[in-house]
């Protein structure tokens, strides 16, 4: 499977991050992607518009799931291959979502550490927390879902059940030894791929707009 890590450059201008974005989209279905990975907190054009939506239902404010998903969902189409996202919501509850453009279905993970509002906090936790880690199942691989702070904690990767392969979603502003630790960690307890991304913010090092990562997994 082919898979594109985009490392997103939050130092730039708006009009070079639209730019690059745009740049990205093109080449992921230039070199047919099977998958496309964003960092969590992305940058897109669409950012204003999705700043003000709530994923969740807060009482009086209602959901925009499925505005969310219609406006994430032309990224996917223009890329030509499934995308996987990670942004807060206006309330502050970060979601991950695995969006495909070839189908209507969706595959949604909520962050339950370092973060405002917790998957821990939704009332109805004990009834969705089966779909939260419910992997996406995708040509022939089981694929898990987490976000940044929760690849620390051994019991989010371990919910999954049979993944072959794990993607952390990180913002940035983390020490790359310790992530690398994590990271690894988690591969070798799930014994599967794990992958991670994030923004990017450090000074005076190269930039790069995108990793291809060829995978060639042999299921046991």
């Amino acid at each position: 499977m082919k898979i594109g890590l985009f490392l997103q450059d939050t130092r730039l201008s708006i009009e070079e991050m639209n730019k690059n974005f745009d740049r990205v989209l093109k080449n992921a279905k230039k070199n047919n992607l099977d998958l496309l990975v964003f960092p969590e907190h992305f940058y897109c054009p669409d950012e204003l518009e999705l700043e003000n939506l709530n994923y969740l239902n807060y009482g009086d404010d209602s959901s925009n799931a499925n505005e969310i998903v219609d406006i994430l969902r032309k990224y996917a189409k223009k890329a030509n291959c499934p995308i996987i996202i990670s942004r807060s919501d206006f309330n502050g509850f970060i979601y991950g979502l695995f969006i495909s453009p070839f189908e209507e279905g969706i595959k949604y993970y909520g962050k339950h550490i370092a973060t405002q509002i917790s998957s821990f906090d939704l009332e109805d936790y004990k009834e969705v927390v089966n779909d939260i880690f419910y992997p996406v199942e995708y040509k022939g691989y089981n694929i898990g879902i987490t976000i940044c702070y929760d690849s620390n904690n051994l019991l989010f990767s371990k919910c999954y059940d049979d993944v072959d392969i794990l993607i952390n979603l990180t913002g940035g502003h983390v020490d790359y030894k310790k992530w690398y630790i994590y990271q690894r960690s988690r591969a070798l307890e799930n014994k599967c791929n794990y992958l991670c991304t994030m923004a990017y913010y450090r000074e005076n090092a190269k930039m790069i707009h995108m990793y291809l990562v060829l995978m060639d997994m042999v299921k046991n």
